[in-house]
């Protein structure tokens, strides 16, 4: 009786829940935060409006013509303030939380990451225990006195690498870039001209970089990390007044469901991807099915 009292209690409430939330009307209008951070968002040139965010934004403005869309190009420590603020405001392009944080609550998954690679400079290809493998340990690199890693200052890459990181920093040589202009790119261009050795990063800013700085940087899976994809969300100011990231999030999600399953929009947001059958199967688990 107690059992079956419990789940018609939850059951209740979770339909309650549903309801109220069918009920919130849509926002009248989100701000759609954008910053230069190809290839996420790619605001000028030949790929302009190709990123995987740009992708993303489209589909949901398009999806939601009921609501105003109004885009802002702010520098990425701008949007972190405006989000912070509780402005009406959004970031299609955040990685996705179990939760709400003080900054952004969070919408269902919009893509998958495929995990951060190592990206090799040409002078090293070729070094003993480097040629050849399609997976090497970022410890294994960390310890060579040999080899020069490059990275921003503040970056970080997730749990498991970053603890790597914390517990090597003392016994690598490391150069650290402080200035955060163009830092999509700025940390490869120093694998280009042979000043640092290796650096970690996204596959999809490394395929950008080779492909429109006619580079052909390699990249090779980081042991510790290679079945540890990404998913991508939207991120509303959790503090908005009006009840806004909770009825943008509504009309977003509901949109969603439709955007992702649709094979234009599979190509076009994995289009800086390496889309393969591993891929494939993280999207179909951790954004459709999920």
């Amino acid at each position: 009786m107690k059992r079956f009292l419990w789940r018609f209690l939850t059951s209740t409430l979770a339909f309650l829940c549903l309801t109220l939330r069918a009920e919130l009307p849509p926002p009248e209008k989100i701000t759609w935060l954008i910053n230069d951070a190809p290839p996420f968002f790619i605001t000028q040139g030949q790929h302009k409006l190709t990123g995987i965010c740009d992708v993303t934004l489209s589909a949901l403005q398009q999806a939601l013509p009921n609501i105003q869309h109004e885009e802002l190009i702010l520098p990425h420590t701008r949007i972190g303030k405006y989000l912070d603020e509780g402005q009406h405001a959004c970031f299609p392009c955040m990685i996705k939380r179990a939760h709400a944080t003080d900054r952004a609550t969070y919408s269902d998954g919009t893509v998958v990451y495929p995990p951060h690679v190592l990206v090799l400079a040409p002078q090293i290809e070729n070094k003993a225990g480097i040629t050849g493998k399609a997976v090497i340990s970022l410890t294994q690199l960390l310890t060579d006195n040999e080899l020069i890693f490059a990275r921003h200052g503040g970056r970080q890459f997730g749990p498991l690498l970053d603890q790597v990181l914390s517990q090597l920093s003392d016994k690598s040589e490391q150069l650290i870039l402080r200035n955060e202009g163009k830092s999509t790119t700025s940390v490869l261009r120093l694998l280009q001209i042979q000043r640092a050795d290796f650096t970690i990063e996204y596959p999809a800013i490394v395929n950008f970089f080779n492909t429109t700085e006619q580079q052909n940087l390699k990249q090779v899976l980081i042991a510790e990390n290679q079945h540890q994809p990404v998913v991508g969300a939207v991120g509303c100011a959790t503090h908005a007044d009006d009840n806004f990231a909770l009825r943008a999030l509504t009309s977003i999600n509901g949109a969603l469901r439709d955007i992702v399953v649709k094979p234009e929009y599979q190509h076009s947001v994995s289009r800086w991807f390496t889309s393969n059958q591993q891929y494939q199967q993280w999207y179909q688990e951790l954004v459709v099915k999920h």
